[in-house]
Protein backbone atom coordinates (compact mmCIF):
# COMPACT_ATOMS: atom_id res chain seq x y z
CA UNK A 1 0.00 0.00 0.00
CA UNK A 2 2.80 2.45 0.88
CA UNK A 3 4.56 1.71 -2.40
CA UNK A 4 1.42 2.48 -4.41
CA UNK A 5 -0.09 5.31 -2.39
CA UNK A 6 1.94 8.44 -1.64
CA UNK A 7 -0.42 9.46 1.18
CA UNK A 8 0.14 6.16 2.95
CA UNK A 9 3.89 6.51 2.58
CA UNK A 10 3.85 10.08 3.91
CA UNK A 11 1.73 9.15 6.91
CA UNK A 12 4.16 6.39 7.82
CA UNK A 13 7.25 8.67 7.87
CA UNK A 14 6.75 10.03 11.44
CA UNK A 15 7.28 6.49 12.72
CA UNK A 16 10.91 6.80 11.63
CA UNK A 17 11.74 10.50 11.86
CA UNK A 18 12.32 10.16 15.60
CA UNK A 19 15.97 9.27 14.77
CA UNK A 20 17.26 12.65 13.53
CA UNK A 21 21.01 12.11 13.95
CA UNK A 22 20.93 8.75 12.19
CA UNK A 23 18.95 10.20 9.30
CA UNK A 24 21.32 13.14 8.89
CA UNK A 25 24.33 10.82 8.81
CA UNK A 26 22.50 8.58 6.36
CA UNK A 27 21.74 11.58 4.13
CA UNK A 28 25.33 12.85 4.13
CA UNK A 29 26.80 9.45 3.28
CA UNK A 30 24.15 8.88 0.59
CA UNK A 31 25.52 11.88 -1.30
CA UNK A 32 28.73 9.91 -1.88
CA UNK A 33 27.75 6.23 -2.02
CA UNK A 34 23.98 6.18 -2.49
CA UNK A 35 21.21 5.57 0.03
CA UNK A 36 21.31 1.76 0.18
CA UNK A 37 25.10 1.59 0.51
CA UNK A 38 25.07 4.37 3.08
CA UNK A 39 22.73 2.36 5.33
CA UNK A 40 24.90 -0.74 4.93
CA UNK A 41 28.07 1.25 5.58
CA UNK A 42 26.76 2.68 8.86
CA UNK A 43 25.71 -0.73 10.17
CA UNK A 44 28.80 -2.63 9.05
CA UNK A 45 31.16 0.16 10.16
CA UNK A 46 29.54 0.33 13.60
CA UNK A 47 29.69 -3.47 13.89
CA UNK A 48 33.41 -3.42 13.03
CA UNK A 49 34.16 -0.62 15.51
CA UNK A 50 32.22 -2.45 18.22
CA UNK A 51 34.54 -5.40 17.76
CA UNK A 52 37.57 -3.13 18.16
CA UNK A 53 36.07 -1.58 21.29
CA UNK A 54 35.45 -5.00 22.87
CA UNK A 55 39.00 -6.09 22.01
CA UNK A 56 40.50 -2.95 23.55
CA UNK A 57 38.31 -3.35 26.64
CA UNK A 58 39.29 -7.01 27.16
CA UNK A 59 42.96 -6.25 26.52
CA UNK A 60 43.03 -4.18 29.71
CA UNK A 61 42.45 -7.38 31.72
CA UNK A 62 43.66 -10.35 29.71
CA UNK A 63 46.52 -10.99 27.23
CA UNK A 64 46.01 -10.00 23.62
CA UNK A 65 45.46 -13.54 22.39
CA UNK A 66 42.74 -14.11 25.01
CA UNK A 67 41.10 -10.80 24.17
CA UNK A 68 41.18 -11.62 20.45
CA UNK A 69 39.64 -15.08 21.01
CA UNK A 70 36.89 -13.74 23.26
CA UNK A 71 36.15 -10.84 20.94
CA UNK A 72 36.04 -13.15 17.91
CA UNK A 73 33.47 -15.42 19.55
CA UNK A 74 31.37 -12.53 20.87
CA UNK A 75 31.08 -10.70 17.53
CA UNK A 76 29.93 -13.92 15.87
CA UNK A 77 27.03 -14.52 18.26
CA UNK A 78 23.60 -14.17 16.67
CA UNK A 79 22.39 -11.00 18.48
CA UNK A 80 25.58 -9.13 17.60
CA UNK A 81 25.75 -10.21 13.95
CA UNK A 82 22.17 -8.99 13.52
CA UNK A 83 23.43 -5.45 14.05
CA UNK A 84 25.81 -5.67 11.10
CA UNK A 85 23.23 -7.32 8.86
CA UNK A 86 20.41 -4.83 9.33
CA UNK A 87 19.99 -1.34 7.87
CA UNK A 88 18.69 0.10 11.13
CA UNK A 89 20.25 2.53 13.64
CA UNK A 90 20.74 -0.16 16.31
CA UNK A 91 24.41 -0.81 15.48
CA UNK A 92 25.27 2.89 15.64
CA UNK A 93 23.33 3.31 18.89
CA UNK A 94 25.06 0.32 20.49
CA UNK A 95 28.46 1.64 19.42
CA UNK A 96 27.81 5.09 20.91
CA UNK A 97 26.28 3.71 24.12
CA UNK A 98 29.06 1.15 24.73
CA UNK A 99 31.71 3.78 23.98
CA UNK A 100 30.07 6.14 26.45
CA UNK A 101 30.05 3.48 29.19
CA UNK A 102 33.69 2.71 28.42
CA UNK A 103 34.68 6.36 28.73
CA UNK A 104 32.66 7.03 31.88
CA UNK A 105 33.34 3.93 33.95
CA UNK A 106 36.47 2.32 32.51
CA UNK A 107 38.82 5.18 31.66
CA UNK A 108 36.96 7.75 33.81
CA UNK A 109 36.54 10.39 31.11
CA UNK A 110 33.30 11.81 32.44
CA UNK A 111 32.69 14.78 30.13
CA UNK A 112 33.24 13.09 26.74
CA UNK A 113 31.40 10.01 27.96
CA UNK A 114 28.32 11.97 29.01
CA UNK A 115 28.32 13.97 25.79
CA UNK A 116 28.45 10.76 23.76
CA UNK A 117 25.68 9.24 25.85
CA UNK A 118 23.40 12.26 25.40
CA UNK A 119 24.14 12.43 21.67
CA UNK A 120 23.09 8.78 21.29
CA UNK A 121 19.57 9.84 22.33
CA UNK A 122 19.27 11.50 18.90
CA UNK A 123 20.11 8.18 17.24
CA UNK A 124 17.47 6.23 19.16
CA UNK A 125 15.18 8.02 21.59
CA UNK A 126 14.69 4.97 23.82
CA UNK A 127 18.28 5.58 24.95
CA UNK A 128 16.75 7.79 27.64
CA UNK A 129 16.20 4.64 29.75
CA UNK A 130 19.99 4.14 29.67
CA UNK A 131 20.86 7.77 30.42
CA UNK A 132 18.80 7.89 33.60
CA UNK A 133 20.44 4.86 35.34
CA UNK A 134 23.90 6.14 34.39
CA UNK A 135 23.18 9.56 35.90
CA UNK A 136 21.73 7.94 39.02
CA UNK A 137 24.87 5.86 39.53
CA UNK A 138 27.14 8.86 38.95
CA UNK A 139 25.21 10.86 41.55
CA UNK A 140 25.13 7.96 44.02
CA UNK A 141 28.91 7.46 43.71
CA UNK A 142 29.43 11.26 44.14
CA UNK A 143 31.03 11.62 40.73
CA UNK A 144 28.28 14.05 39.75
CA UNK A 145 26.42 16.56 41.87
CA UNK A 146 22.68 16.07 42.23
CA UNK A 147 21.68 19.25 40.41
CA UNK A 148 23.95 18.39 37.49
CA UNK A 149 22.58 14.84 37.25
CA UNK A 150 19.01 16.15 37.50
CA UNK A 151 19.65 18.79 34.82
CA UNK A 152 21.19 16.28 32.41
CA UNK A 153 18.33 13.85 33.05
CA UNK A 154 15.80 16.58 32.36
CA UNK A 155 17.64 17.51 29.17
CA UNK A 156 17.53 13.93 27.92
CA UNK A 157 13.81 13.60 28.66
CA UNK A 158 13.02 16.96 27.03
CA UNK A 159 15.08 15.93 24.00
CA UNK A 160 12.87 12.89 23.53
CA UNK A 161 9.71 14.97 23.97
CA UNK A 162 10.87 17.58 21.44
CA UNK A 163 12.00 14.98 18.92
CA UNK A 164 8.63 13.22 19.11
CA UNK A 165 6.81 16.54 18.93
CA UNK A 166 8.55 17.86 15.82
CA UNK A 167 8.61 14.45 14.15
CA UNK A 168 4.83 14.18 14.45
CA UNK A 169 4.99 10.92 16.41
CA UNK A 170 1.61 9.18 16.82
CA UNK A 171 2.14 8.29 20.48
CA UNK A 172 2.44 5.08 22.51
CA UNK A 173 -0.84 3.59 21.25
CA UNK A 174 0.48 3.48 17.68
CA UNK A 175 3.83 2.15 18.93
CA UNK A 176 2.08 -0.73 20.67
CA UNK A 177 -0.10 -1.39 17.63
CA UNK A 178 2.96 -1.61 15.36
CA UNK A 179 4.74 -3.96 17.77
CA UNK A 180 1.89 -6.31 18.64
CA UNK A 181 -0.85 -6.01 16.00
CA UNK A 182 0.48 -5.12 12.56
CA UNK A 183 1.75 -2.43 10.22
CA UNK A 184 -0.89 0.26 9.59
CA UNK A 185 -1.41 1.52 6.04
CA UNK A 186 -2.80 4.91 7.09
CA UNK A 187 -1.66 5.52 10.70
CA UNK A 188 -2.82 9.16 10.79
CA UNK A 189 -6.41 8.05 10.19
CA UNK A 190 -6.47 5.51 13.01
CA UNK A 191 -7.97 6.34 16.40
CA UNK A 192 -6.12 4.09 18.85
CA UNK A 193 -6.28 4.07 22.62
CA UNK A 194 -4.05 2.54 25.24
CA UNK A 195 -5.56 0.16 27.74
CA UNK A 196 -4.45 -2.23 30.45
CA UNK A 197 -5.64 -5.14 28.32
CA UNK A 198 -3.41 -4.11 25.42
CA UNK A 199 -0.40 -3.76 27.74
CA UNK A 200 -0.96 -7.13 29.43
CA UNK A 201 -1.37 -8.85 26.07
CA UNK A 202 1.85 -7.26 24.82
CA UNK A 203 3.64 -8.16 28.06
CA UNK A 204 2.77 -11.83 27.67
CA UNK A 205 3.93 -11.75 24.06
CA UNK A 206 7.22 -10.13 25.11
CA UNK A 207 7.84 -12.71 27.84
CA UNK A 208 7.46 -15.53 25.32
CA UNK A 209 9.95 -13.86 22.98
CA UNK A 210 12.36 -13.27 25.85
CA UNK A 211 12.34 -16.94 26.84
CA UNK A 212 13.40 -18.07 23.35
CA UNK A 213 16.10 -15.38 23.07
CA UNK A 214 19.81 -15.89 23.93
CA UNK A 215 19.29 -13.92 27.16
CA UNK A 216 19.83 -16.91 29.47
CA UNK A 217 23.27 -17.67 28.02
CA UNK A 218 24.43 -14.09 28.59
CA UNK A 219 22.90 -14.04 32.09
CA UNK A 220 25.04 -17.08 32.92
CA UNK A 221 28.10 -15.16 31.73
CA UNK A 222 27.02 -12.28 33.95
CA UNK A 223 26.79 -14.68 36.92
CA UNK A 224 30.37 -15.77 36.20
CA UNK A 225 31.42 -12.13 36.44
CA UNK A 226 29.44 -11.78 39.67
CA UNK A 227 31.17 -14.78 41.24
CA UNK A 228 34.58 -13.47 40.16
CA UNK A 229 33.75 -9.95 41.38
CA UNK A 230 34.31 -8.41 37.97
CA UNK A 231 35.19 -4.75 37.56
CA UNK A 232 32.26 -4.49 35.15
CA UNK A 233 29.57 -5.42 37.66
CA UNK A 234 28.43 -1.81 37.83
CA UNK A 235 28.14 -1.56 34.05
CA UNK A 236 26.30 -4.89 33.97
CA UNK A 237 23.86 -3.58 36.57
CA UNK A 238 23.28 -0.41 34.54
CA UNK A 239 22.72 -2.27 31.27
CA UNK A 240 20.40 -4.74 33.02
CA UNK A 241 18.41 -1.83 34.46
CA UNK A 242 18.21 -0.41 30.94
CA UNK A 243 16.80 -3.72 29.68
CA UNK A 244 14.23 -3.87 32.48
CA UNK A 245 13.09 -0.27 32.00
CA UNK A 246 12.96 -0.72 28.22
CA UNK A 247 10.90 -3.90 28.53
CA UNK A 248 8.52 -2.43 31.09
CA UNK A 249 7.97 0.60 28.84
CA UNK A 250 7.59 -1.43 25.66
CA UNK A 251 7.12 -5.13 26.53
CA UNK A 252 8.54 -6.54 23.34
CA UNK A 253 11.86 -8.40 23.16
CA UNK A 254 13.91 -7.62 20.07
CA UNK A 255 17.50 -8.82 20.43
CA UNK A 256 18.83 -5.83 18.50
CA UNK A 257 17.54 -3.51 21.25
CA UNK A 258 19.40 -5.32 24.01
CA UNK A 259 22.83 -6.06 22.52
CA UNK A 260 24.31 -3.53 24.93
CA UNK A 261 23.01 -5.69 27.81
CA UNK A 262 24.28 -8.89 26.20
CA UNK A 263 27.73 -7.41 25.66
CA UNK A 264 28.02 -5.95 29.14
CA UNK A 265 27.13 -9.27 30.76
CA UNK A 266 29.59 -11.12 28.54
CA UNK A 267 32.40 -8.64 29.19
CA UNK A 268 31.92 -8.95 32.95
CA UNK A 269 32.89 -12.62 32.76
CA UNK A 270 36.35 -11.88 31.40
CA UNK A 271 37.20 -8.36 32.55
CA UNK A 272 38.43 -9.38 36.00
CA UNK A 273 41.52 -7.98 37.62
CA UNK A 274 44.19 -10.49 38.51
CA UNK A 275 44.60 -11.15 42.22
CA UNK A 276 48.21 -12.26 41.88
CA UNK A 277 50.58 -9.91 43.70
CA UNK A 278 52.73 -7.78 41.45
CA UNK A 279 56.15 -6.82 42.80
CA UNK A 280 57.17 -3.25 42.10
CA UNK A 281 60.55 -3.37 43.87
CA UNK A 282 63.77 -4.14 41.95
CA UNK A 283 65.36 -7.57 42.40
CA UNK A 284 67.80 -8.01 45.24
CA UNK A 285 71.49 -7.72 44.40
CA UNK A 286 72.88 -9.09 47.67
CA UNK A 287 76.28 -10.74 47.18
CA UNK A 288 74.99 -13.94 48.70
CA UNK A 289 72.19 -14.07 46.14
CA UNK A 290 74.63 -13.47 43.27
CA UNK A 291 76.94 -16.25 44.41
Amino acid sequence: MRAKNVDSSTEFLPCFTIRPLYHQLLYVLSLFVGLRRAAVLISVGSYFLLGILVFAWCQRYVPSYGAAAFCGVLVLTTPVTLLGRSTLPDALFTLLAMSALFLIFEVEKLLPGLLLLLVSTFVRTDNVVLVLPVLTVLWFTTRLEFWKAALLGLMSVLSVVLINRFAGDYGPAMLYYRNFSGKPSFPADMNLRMSVRVYVSGFRFGIRRMLVSPLLAFVLLGLVGLCRKSRLLLISAISTTYAVLHFVTLPNWEDRWFVITYRSLALSSICVESTAPVSTSPPSLHPADIS
